[in-house]
């Protein structure tokens, strides 16, 4: 049986504050290979806390304990700050929801995605340039002078992300960490968006961590989708069978989702319970 790409065993991730301690993931376990991996649930599930604790992005007062928490090989537990700049962008990358806020507002975008190429592979200016020239092409930017010369504000949203996706795939990672990254875009740049993530991702035979509000989204672009609730992963089910899930959390979700041509007096409201949470 191969090793898995990623394994994360029992990932506590607790918050010291002035009312005390707060629990943001509780034991949460999940393997994957080179695969497309959705997590979907509600805000505050712990769907982007639990990316940043694999990538080490917590800070105190964040405690961020796990049994196992390894990618490619490697435990990630051990790793010091020269060792996670290895990992972190070379080896995983993470594109985030709104490029606005990503990319650096005072740098053109062609000198971000150099800065990314020659960081991570000690290329020289001029093949950093050519690279970044054939991976603006990759994800389908029509014009990739006229961006790369460009500015983050004199580019689109949908361009922006793009961008933010070549940014991430220039050093050639073995997994893609995608929070949320077509929620602030319109369907039809929502779908060339995910076209060109699906095609990256296929041949570069990399694995994929998709975090999404949008069940339907995840049930036809991914190929298992894991279901947190208030930091627990409380079903987990092959993306095509999302519609038989069969936790009461679950299937709460998919009743609150609107559907074409469906007429209801009024949407569901989620029935908590208490036992969810155990």
């Amino acid at each position: 049986m191969p090793q898995p790409l990623l394994s994360v065993r029992n990932l506590n991730v607790t918050f010291d504050g002035p009312r005390g301690t707060v629990s943001a993931l509780r034991d949460v376990s999940w393997s994957m290979g080179a695969e497309k991996i959705g997590i979907v649930g509600e805000s505050g599930s712990g769907k982007t806390i639990s990316s940043r604790a694999i990538l080490g992005l917590l800070r105190p007062p964040a405690r961020v304990e796990a049994e196992q928490m390894e990618f490619d090989g490697i435990d990630l537990r051990a790793l010091g700050s020269r060792q996670w700049r290895e990992v972190r962008g070379r080896r995983i990358s993470m594109v985030m929801q709104d490029p606005r806020y990503s990319l650096n507002p005072v740098m053109t975008v062609g000198d971000q995605i150099m800065e990314a190429c020659r960081i991570h592979h000690r290329s020289s200016r001029r093949d950093a340039r050519a690279r970044s020239f054939e991976m603006l092409e990759a994800v389908r930017i029509k014009d990739p002078d006229r961006v790369f010369k460009a500015y983050p504000h004199q580019i689109s949203g949908g361009m922006g992300q793009r961008v933010m996706i070549a940014m991430m795939l220039i050093p050639e990672p073995r997994l893609l960490i995608a929070d949320e990254p077509t929620s602030a875009l319109d369907v039809t740049v929502q779908n060339k968006i995910l076209e060109v993530i699906d095609d990256m991702v296929s041949r570069r035979h990399m694995g994929l961590i998709f975090i999404s509000h949008d069940l339907d989204l995840v049930s036809t672009f991914c190929d298992r989708i894991l279901i947190m609730y208030r930091g627990r992963i409380v079903e987990e089910c092959r993306a095509d069978q999302l519609h038989a899930a069969q936790h009461p959390y679950t299937r709460g979700l998919l009743a609150c989702a609107p559907r074409l041509g469906e007429r209801r007096e009024q949407l569901a409201v989620l029935d908590r319970q208490e036992a969810w949470e155990r």
